[in-house]
């Protein structure tokens, strides 16, 4: 996604470029309108290249954000009910609270690393 995204914006500053450098010789031959759409034509590529980006991003924190709190949900239902008549043993939550911190950490950096891997991949 990176790649494609930016081989259109180094087009993009290149015709950018090209267009200021080369003013005099478009204008004597006539060109500013062909000129104009093939820069247009090329900042609609930019748009649609951030567009998918953006979704790609948007879909990746929605994931992101179900595994976190499915995790959080998880967490809690051993604790729920901890004794035999539905008492609830304030201290077994702590331990277990803290056991699932240990493995909060790397769980939220193999999610950073499958969205990582998912830019690299489109």
């Amino acid at each position: 996604m990176d790649v494609g995204r930016f081989d259109v914006s180094s087009k993009n500053q290149s015709q950018i470029i090209q267009i200021i450098q080369g003013m005099q010789d478009i204008e004597l031959a006539g060109a500013e309108t062909s000129k104009r759409w093939e820069w247009e034509r090329n900042q609609l590529k930019l748009f649609r290249w951030n567009i998918k980006s953006l979704s790609l991003a948007h879909y990746q924190g929605i994931g992101g954000l179900l595994i976190n709190q499915s995790k959080k949900y998880l967490d809690y239902l051993p604790c729920r009910k901890s004794g035999g008549r539905g008492a609830t043993e304030p201290w077994r939550h702590d331990v277990h609270s803290a056991y699932t911190g240990q493995f909060n950490a790397p769980v939220e950096q193999m999610i950073g690393f499958l969205q990582s891997g998912q830019d690299a991949q489109n």
